[in-house]
Protein backbone atom coordinates (compact mmCIF):
# COMPACT_ATOMS: atom_id res chain seq x y z
CA UNK A 1 0.00 0.00 0.00
CA UNK A 2 1.15 3.53 -1.13
CA UNK A 3 2.73 5.10 2.08
CA UNK A 4 0.65 8.21 2.01
CA UNK A 5 -2.27 6.17 1.77
CA UNK A 6 -1.07 4.30 5.05
CA UNK A 7 -0.58 7.55 7.08
CA UNK A 8 -3.69 9.45 5.89
CA UNK A 9 -6.02 6.17 6.70
CA UNK A 10 -4.03 5.85 10.38
CA UNK A 11 -4.27 9.32 10.90
CA UNK A 12 -8.03 9.57 10.35
CA UNK A 13 -8.27 6.27 12.12
CA UNK A 14 -6.87 8.03 15.27
CA UNK A 15 -9.16 10.72 14.74
CA UNK A 16 -11.60 8.65 14.65
CA UNK A 17 -11.54 6.88 17.51
CA UNK A 18 -10.98 10.16 19.36
CA UNK A 19 -14.18 11.71 17.95
CA UNK A 20 -15.87 8.50 18.88
CA UNK A 21 -14.39 8.72 22.47
CA UNK A 22 -15.37 12.57 22.88
CA UNK A 23 -19.20 11.14 21.79
CA UNK A 24 -19.04 8.83 24.49
CA UNK A 25 -17.90 11.90 27.05
CA UNK A 26 -20.31 14.42 26.00
CA UNK A 27 -23.03 11.13 26.38
CA UNK A 28 -22.14 10.71 30.09
CA UNK A 29 -22.24 14.56 30.42
CA UNK A 30 -25.66 14.47 29.16
CA UNK A 31 -26.64 11.91 31.50
CA UNK A 32 -24.88 13.81 34.43
CA UNK A 33 -26.82 17.38 33.56
CA UNK A 34 -30.08 15.19 32.92
CA UNK A 35 -29.82 13.31 36.59
CA UNK A 36 -28.98 17.25 37.93
CA UNK A 37 -31.95 18.95 36.15
CA UNK A 38 -34.02 16.34 37.44
CA UNK A 39 -32.91 16.69 41.04
CA UNK A 40 -33.66 20.57 40.61
CA UNK A 41 -37.07 20.18 39.36
CA UNK A 42 -37.96 17.96 42.25
CA UNK A 43 -36.05 20.32 44.76
CA UNK A 44 -38.45 23.22 43.15
CA UNK A 45 -41.72 21.03 43.00
CA UNK A 46 -40.97 20.55 47.21
CA UNK A 47 -40.52 24.18 47.32
CA UNK A 48 -43.96 24.36 45.65
CA UNK A 49 -45.48 22.27 47.45
CA UNK A 50 -44.34 23.78 50.95
CA UNK A 51 -45.98 27.12 50.04
CA UNK A 52 -48.97 25.56 48.69
CA UNK A 53 -48.95 23.67 52.66
CA UNK A 54 -48.39 27.41 54.00
CA UNK A 55 -50.79 29.11 52.16
CA UNK A 56 -53.65 26.42 52.69
CA UNK A 57 -55.45 28.06 49.71
CA UNK A 58 -54.65 31.77 51.06
CA UNK A 59 -53.48 34.43 48.22
CA UNK A 60 -50.08 36.16 49.01
CA UNK A 61 -48.05 39.00 48.08
CA UNK A 62 -45.49 41.02 48.86
CA UNK A 63 -42.96 43.11 47.40
CA UNK A 64 -40.69 40.17 46.24
CA UNK A 65 -43.38 37.36 44.94
CA UNK A 66 -47.16 37.28 44.45
CA UNK A 67 -49.00 33.83 44.93
CA UNK A 68 -52.84 32.96 44.02
CA UNK A 69 -54.53 30.44 42.16
CA UNK A 70 -56.35 29.32 39.07
CA UNK A 71 -57.98 26.77 37.57
CA UNK A 72 -58.23 25.04 34.55
CA UNK A 73 -60.45 22.10 32.96
CA UNK A 74 -59.44 18.61 30.94
CA UNK A 75 -60.78 15.99 29.94
CA UNK A 76 -60.66 12.98 31.70
CA UNK A 77 -61.22 9.48 29.46
CA UNK A 78 -63.31 7.33 31.61
CA UNK A 79 -64.20 4.21 28.74
CA UNK A 80 -62.71 4.99 25.37
CA UNK A 81 -65.35 2.23 23.98
CA UNK A 82 -68.12 4.57 24.98
CA UNK A 83 -66.58 7.44 23.13
CA UNK A 84 -68.61 8.42 19.82
CA UNK A 85 -66.13 7.82 16.36
CA UNK A 86 -66.28 11.23 15.29
CA UNK A 87 -64.30 11.92 18.37
CA UNK A 88 -61.71 9.56 18.35
CA UNK A 89 -58.22 10.55 16.05
CA UNK A 90 -57.34 7.17 13.69
CA UNK A 91 -53.92 7.23 13.62
CA UNK A 92 -51.74 6.20 10.12
CA UNK A 93 -50.55 2.96 10.39
CA UNK A 94 -46.73 1.79 11.46
CA UNK A 95 -45.41 -1.54 10.09
CA UNK A 96 -43.98 -3.71 12.31
CA UNK A 97 -40.07 -4.07 10.71
CA UNK A 98 -38.61 -6.68 12.69
CA UNK A 99 -42.08 -8.86 12.37
CA UNK A 100 -41.74 -8.21 8.27
CA UNK A 101 -38.03 -9.16 8.44
CA UNK A 102 -38.53 -12.55 10.47
CA UNK A 103 -41.90 -13.20 8.30
CA UNK A 104 -39.18 -13.24 5.53
CA UNK A 105 -35.91 -14.79 6.88
CA UNK A 106 -38.88 -17.63 7.57
CA UNK A 107 -39.53 -17.56 3.93
CA UNK A 108 -42.97 -15.72 4.06
CA UNK A 109 -43.76 -13.64 0.88
CA UNK A 110 -44.30 -10.34 2.07
CA UNK A 111 -45.88 -7.41 -0.51
CA UNK A 112 -44.54 -4.00 -0.61
CA UNK A 113 -41.19 -4.85 1.15
CA UNK A 114 -37.88 -6.09 0.87
CA UNK A 115 -35.08 -6.46 2.89
CA UNK A 116 -31.85 -4.43 1.31
CA UNK A 117 -28.46 -5.62 2.60
CA UNK A 118 -26.12 -2.74 3.30
CA UNK A 119 -22.15 -2.94 4.11
CA UNK A 120 -20.21 -1.12 6.91
CA UNK A 121 -16.75 -0.11 7.90
CA UNK A 122 -15.11 -1.48 11.28
CA UNK A 123 -12.38 0.20 12.84
CA UNK A 124 -10.69 -1.87 15.42
CA UNK A 125 -7.45 -0.79 17.80
CA UNK A 126 -4.76 -2.49 18.85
Amino acid sequence: MDEIIKDKVETEAITYQNLKAEQDDIEKQIKELQARKNALADKAETLKENIKFYLDGKTFKSDFCEVSYGSSKSVTIDDIKAIPEKFLEILDPKPDKKAIKAAIERGEKVSGVHIETSTFMKISFK
